[in-house]
């Protein structure tokens, strides 16, 4: 609480309670915050540009290294090894070779054995290579971070513009109050978006340190990640590292369904654990959808849904139905009546289990 009451909230020039209060009688001020906020609109714009020609750039060139239709590094010299290499460049482009696609590249950051898996694609590929691939990978999908935030930035200001151009001096006083609320609102939501930070990276002097499995994230669903779920889902790793279990309550709106469970969910569905998603009844279907769009693109995982109840009968195949699903590192939903089943269902069989060992 004393860390929330003491940051600081970011607040747009010439747009401080007072300045916002003064725009129905104040001409001049009206025009001028318009105007500041056409120049911020042709900044972005600019920066939009440039940050799509750079991405597009990023990914050729990252693309072009990995499938060695661009090489930096040098060759023994030998024809025989020349020869080996054109005749694998050729059946790269008749597509009797594998060769990498971007997402790919992207998904690999992900893997503990991301290098090996690539230049496995790639004989050719050298580890010096390989490492310029995967930071013209990272770049690329920080520019497309930006690029996404720069457009939820235009489209706050291009409303921002709407409301300001409502603004006259012929309003009744109800109608001033309300767009005076509005555009304090919608301000500050502008100045929230323009200075939006990234909370997950730590800078040194020596580089930059970041758990990838963010980064994937944010570029997959082209979003960028609060504070306070950054925090929170480190919050819930530690506790499992440590063995304890946590529950946190959070609001309507501040990302459960479809940020931090998924962003848990891809961390902690790593093959050696089963991950379970329980929701009440009501809300199945629409988890259950967000999870299967979430991890549909970038990075794919199998979702099932668990539906158990006291008459269900206990068979070796959902025993192997839940390992397959554990070992797939794919995610069960399922409903709180379904769980409470089974785990009656559990002590009910035990029961039978000691009545049979002592006869009664």
């Amino acid at each position: 609480a004393y860390t929330a009451n003491n940051e600081t909230t970011p607040t747009l020039i010439g747009f401080t309670p007072n300045d916002i209060d003064s725009l129905h009688s104040n001409p001049a001020a009206l025009n001028k915050a318009i105007a500041q906020l056409g120049s911020l609109v042709k900044a972005l714009n600019g920066l939009m540009a440039f940050d799509r020609l750079s991405l597009g750039n990023l990914m050729n060139r990252a693309l072009a290294i990995a499938t060695s239709d661009e090489r930096s590094d040098t060759t023994n010299g030998s024809v025989g090894e020349e020869c080996n290499f054109l005749r694998f460049r050729l059946g790269q482009i008749s597509e009797r070779e594998p060769t990498v696609w971007f997402e790919l590249l992207v998904a690999s950051i992900l893997s503990s054995t991301a290098e090996h898996d690539i230049r496995s694609l790639n004989p050719y590929l050298s580890s010096v290579a390989y490492k310029t691939v995967n930071s013209l990978t990272i770049v690329a999908m920080l520019a497309s971070i930006r690029i996404g935030q720069s457009h939820r930035a235009l489209a706050g200001l291009s409303h921002l513009v709407r409301l300001l151009k409502s603004v006259k001096s012929t309003n009744s006083p109800e109608v001033q109050k309300r767009l005076c609320q509005e555009i304090g609102l919608q301000s500050s939501k502008v100045a929230g978006d323009l200075t939006c930070e990234r909370h997950f990276m730590k800078v040194t002097p020596q580089a930059v340190e970041f758990d990838p499995r963010f980064l994937v994230f944010e570029f997959t669903y082209s979003l960028m990640l609060r504070k306070s779920q950054v925090i929170l889902v480190n919050k819930f790793l530690h506790a499992l590292k440590s063995g304890k279990s946590m529950c946190h309550q959070m609001i309507m709106g501040a990302g459960k369904t479809t940020v931090v469970a998924p962003l848990l969910a891809m961390i902690l569905a790593d093959g050696k654990s089963l991950v379970t998603q329980v929701v009440p009844h009501a809300l199945l279907d629409f988890s259950r959808g967000v999870m299967r769009e979430k991890f549909s693109a970038v990075v794919r995982k199998p979702v099932f849904t668990f539906n158990f109840s006291r008459g269900t009968p206990i068979t070796r195949d959902l025993y192997m139905k839940l390992c397959k699903a554990r070992d797939s590192k794919a995610i069960i939903c399922a409903t709180p009546t379904s769980v409470k089943s089974f785990m009656l269902k559990f002590v009910e069989m035990m029961r039978h289990l000691e009545r049979s060992k002592t006869g009664g």
